[in-house]
């Protein structure tokens, strides 16, 4: 068992390095000058002059993301309770939690969500990636759903509740357009003879609502036109 958990936590580790890099707001925002960074545990938001103001000092913080309206920073907290139970890629889980933070630095952050998501009897403890949709309806991020994928979880921030709406490889949030608040998800698909990843597009609540492309180059061209439409099918 331990060997298992090793190279599960391993392949976790090489899907998340790929998703902090790919897990985007799309297109980038009028603050795009701006950015947001984790240094030592803190956050520090960074802004179009280069100053740089620290939001956060736990010392456990981490994966922040910029609001689409650049006035809000959402990131990852890492507590020190166990979880009380096993994950796909970590035996020994630590609570995370989901918290935002005003860019202004004042007040502190607030706690968004800090309890286990429950799928078929299965609870997931650990959290990354999180983004803020346009309208700061929804935060998305992703739980450790398998060994091979992650699940893509939707908050919605007035009711509380974290439903995971996909499998996801690699994803995003559209920011403008005629599909803004929609979702760009490379959705993994496993057949008799082997398996494809392919993009999507799919709605809040994951219905499928066309097909982007097979390559990130398609799902760019895709994003960058605002008026571009999904097609019905590969």
């Amino acid at each position: 068992m331990a060997t298992y958990n090793r190279f599960s936590r391993q392949r976790a580790g090489l899907l998340r390095i790929c998703l902090a890099a790919t897990a985007l707001v799309w297109p980038a925002n009028s603050t795009s000058a701006a950015r947001v960074d984790a240094r030592e545990g803190n956050i520090y938001y960074i802004g179009a002059n280069g100053h740089a103001r620290q939001i956060t000092m736990a010392g456990t913080d981490s994966d922040p993301s910029l609001s689409p309206d650049g006035r809000q920073v959402v990131f990852v907290r890492k507590t020190s309770s166990p979880a009380g139970f096993a994950e796909p890629t970590d035996l020994h889980p630590m609570q995370t939690e989901i918290r935002i933070a005003d860019v202004a630095g004042t007040g502190g952050s607030h706690l968004v969500f800090g309890r286990p998501v429950v799928l078929h009897n299965a609870e997931y403890a650990t959290f990354s990636e999180p983004r803020l949709a346009p309208g700061n309806r929804y935060v998305y991020f992703l739980i450790h759903y398998s060994v091979v994928e992650f699940g893509l979880v939707r908050l919605n921030l007035a009711s509380g509740k974290a439903s995971m709406i996909s499998g996801a490889l690699d994803w995003y949030v559209v920011d403008a357009g005629r599909y803004s608040g929609d979702l760009v998800v490379q959705k993994r698909k496993t057949y008799p003879e082997g398996s494809n990843a392919l993009y999507w597009l799919i709605s809040p609540n994951g219905k499928k609502l066309g097909y982007v492309g097979e390559s990130r180059k398609e799902v760019e061209e895709f994003l960058s036109n605002p008026k571009r439409r999904a097609k019905a099918s590969p």
